[in-house]
Order: C-alpha cells, then sequence, then structure tokens
C-alpha cells in the first residue's frame, strides 16, 4: 500500500484522479479530474462528484463511486 492509499478521505475533501477511472457501468473520469468526496461507503469506497469539462467550454457534475487508491488528496 502507498502513501496516497493511506491517506484518509472524509466527505468535503477536495481530490484528483491519478489514473483513469473506468468500469463496467460507470463513466470515464480523466486522469486529472478534480472532484470532492460526496460520502464514505462501506467498505473502502468513496463517492465522488467529479467536474468534467467539455470541448465547447461546458461543464457537468458527475458522481461516481470510486476506491480511494484511484485519488490524491489535494
Amino acid at each position: 500500500m502507498d502513501a496516497v492509499t493511506r491517506v484518509r478521505m472524509r466527505a468535503g475533501n477536495k481530490v484528483v484522479a491519478i489514473e483513469d477511472i473506468y468500469g463496467f457501468m460507470r463513466q470515464t473520469i480523466p486522469e486529472g479530474t478534480k472532484g470532492v468526496v460526496v460520502r464514505c461507503l462501506n467498505p473502502g469506497r468513496l463517492e465522488v462528484r467529479f467536474t468534467l469539462h467539455g470541448l465547447l467550454g461546458d461543464r457537468r457534475a458527475l458522481t461516481v463511486r470510486v476506491a480511494p487508491s484511484e485519488l490524491a488528496k489535494l
């Protein structure tokens, strides 16, 4: 386990995706996308609201369940 996975996350923490986040039944989140932890789930999962930027300058918010090892605290 590296230092990133040992950081305790709480609701309200600002985070960044340290790798592309993708999987079955969830939207792809590119590496470097910033977000905010909405809530902590069991076992060891988080709900994070990411802000995605579109090609035409538009933005949209997306809430995704992720593992703490996919994130770094800002």
